[in-house]
């Protein structure tokens, strides 16, 4: 299985905080499961604009099992749909709403991946109004596109779930999955001696 996950961010940049983590713990784990492929594809560009100093516009390993593609262009449609169509997914797990490149067009996407939106807690009241003449704009043009159709939803908490029920309607088929812990911050308990 193929596994596709989109953000704008990823690791090295680290400013968008909680959504990298996420994802990165989310790639550690499907790197322990011997039949997942995943992929990765973000931009170059952390949140103030800092550019990453990685390899651009390939797919580049990242972990066992787990490759990322760092965009380095502003991207048409057509090159996010051939990058996406290059590798087939069974799965596209698109995480945040406010991105053309690594939200809409994704969710755009003809193939027969099936697409789990994670709204990453932009629906949240106090996330809302920030910025909320543009994010009231895009939301409605989402709706009224009806992109919120061609997904099923990942919330993290039933409050995040009540939240896309609000906005997009309570037939969604939601996925309430508390974010992923680093299982690399774990090991295995020491082996009790006796004596």
């Amino acid at each position: 299985m193929r596994v596709l996950i989109t953000y704008q961010y990823f690791l090295p940049a680290y400013k968008a905080g909680g959504p990298v983590q996420s994802i990165k713990n989310t790639a550690n784990f499907l790197s322990s499961i011997q039949d997942v492929e995943t992929y990765i594809l973000c931009s170059d560009a952390d949140m103030d604009g800092t550019k990453s100093d990685v390899q651009l516009d390939c797919w580049t390993d990242f972990q066992t099992n787990v490759k990322v593609y760092y965009n380095s262009v502003s991207g048409s449609k057509t090159e996010i749909l051939n990058i996406i169509e290059g590798i087939k997914p069974d799965v596209i797990f698109i995480n945040g709403l406010y991105s053309m490149l690594y939200t809409i067009y994704p969710l755009m996407y003809k193939g027969n991946a099936r697409k789990i939106l994670s709204v990453r807690g932009m629906l949240h009241p106090g996330a809302l109004s920030q910025k909320s003449a543009k994010k009231k704009i895009f939301l409605t043009a989402f709706k009224m596109f009806g992109l919120h159709k061609n997904c099923e939803y990942h919330a993290t908490t039933d409050e995040e779930t009540g939240y896309i029920k609000d906005l997009f309607g309570g037939d969604k088929k939601i996925w309430m999955v508390p974010n992923l812990p680093n299982v690399q911050d774990y090991q295995k308990p020491l082996k009790k001696e006796y004596g």
